[in-house]
């Protein structure tokens, strides 16, 4: 197993290392200091104050979902739990999940499993709310999509094929429907049933909040946040300032999956989608092809070490903090089983 996470881990560090240097391997980084020297600040402390928010609306968010199992979770240390996961997907991808839980597990005493369950279930409604950006995206934008996939002139010349991939694909469900039993005993299709399963239970769970309607409003507010952390940040560099409001909706979902990539803090991931999304709106606005890829990239750069900085920064006072309150409740304690 140690062997198995070992190899995960060497194998997403050298995508995001291969995803970095295609991204950078023509840029001029003189364009990139100039473009950092050009900073609007006052967008950019306003892009991390936003930060903030969102990651407090997660933190409020996770105590309600605890809620109902009867747990009342503080939500100071939930904030601090948060911003250590953060910090901690820079180091470790997907270790940011297990690492907040275990850091509310010795400031609050709640179980780790409990905990874990109920970050699937805030995974799922993310997922859920993700899909409906892409959704709004694309109807938005599907003329400019269009322009760069050639959505039409692909289903002018393979629309018979989609078609038998549509026939295999109906196919397979009525044999899959028919012969359920026998493929169950399939080891991978077990994980996928038990995933979906998963799927289902925490999606079920979030019918169990109290509050719905603040529970939604938490949820939606953390995309809101995410779209005016994108709408500030490309606010302060001067080559992205005048923009759309649909090219910031463009890169929130874009960058969504960037992040998703299991590499080290969304490295080398995050970096080449953005700097390919951006490319294309340039050149569209009739900035020329070299201009356009030193533009996204400094972007794409200079976004990802902001947020990595502040992340860094406040993740290291959540830790310090985090650590000050499990002192203190193994004092407590301690002084009861005395007492």
């Amino acid at each position: 197993m140690k062997i198995k996470k070992s190899f995960a881990y060497v194998l997403f560090f050298g995508i995001s290392v291969f995803l970095l240097y295609l991204t950078f391997k023509n840029t001029e980084f003189s364009k990139i200091q100039a473009s950092v020297g050009s900073l609007h600040w006052e967008f950019v402390f306003a892009c991390f104050a936003i930060t903030l928010g969102a990651h407090f609306l997660r933190a409020w968010r996770w105590k309600l979902l605890l809620e109902p199992m009867g747990y009342n979770a503080r939500l100071r240390t939930s904030f601090y739990a948060v911003l250590i996961g953060y910090l901690t997907n820079y180091a470790i991808p997907r270790g940011g999940e297990l690492a907040r839980c275990g850091v509310m597990f010795g400031t609050d005493k709640i179980p780790v499993d409990k905990l874990l369950g109920t970050v699937v279930t805030e995974r799922i409604i993310d997922l859920l709310l993700l899909f409906v950006i892409f959704m709004v995206t694309l109807f938005l934008e599907f003329s400019t999509i269009n322009d760069f996939l050639k959505l039409d002139q692909l289903w002018l010349l393979h629309h018979y094929f989609i078609y038998v991939l549509l026939a295999a694909g109906f196919s397979l469900l009525a044999f899959s429907l028919v012969f359920r039993k026998t493929i169950a005993q399939f080891k991978w299709v077990r994980k996928i049933i038990d995933f979906l399963k998963g799927f289902n239970e925490g999606l079920l769970s979030v019918f169990k909040v109290k509050n719905q309607p603040l529970f939604w409003i938490q949820s939606i507010g953390i995309w809101v946040g995410f779209f005016f952390i994108n709408y500030t940040f490309m606010h302060a560099m001067p080559m992205t300032e005048n923009l759309p409001a649909k090219v910031v909706l463009v890169v929130l979902a874009m960058g969504a999956v960037g992040f998703a990539i299991p590499t080290p803090g969304g490295a080398g991931s995050y970096h080449y989608i953005i700097k390919m999304t951006l490319v294309f709106y340039f050149i569209k606005a009739g900035v020329s092809d070299a201009d356009a890829e030193s533009n996204a990239v400094a972007y794409a750069l200079v976004s990802h070490t902001a947020q990595a900085a502040f992340i860094a920064l406040a993740g290291s006072i959540s830790l310090y903090l985090a650590f000050i309150e499990r002192k203190k409740v193994s004092y407590e304690s301690s002084t009861t089983v005395t007492k």
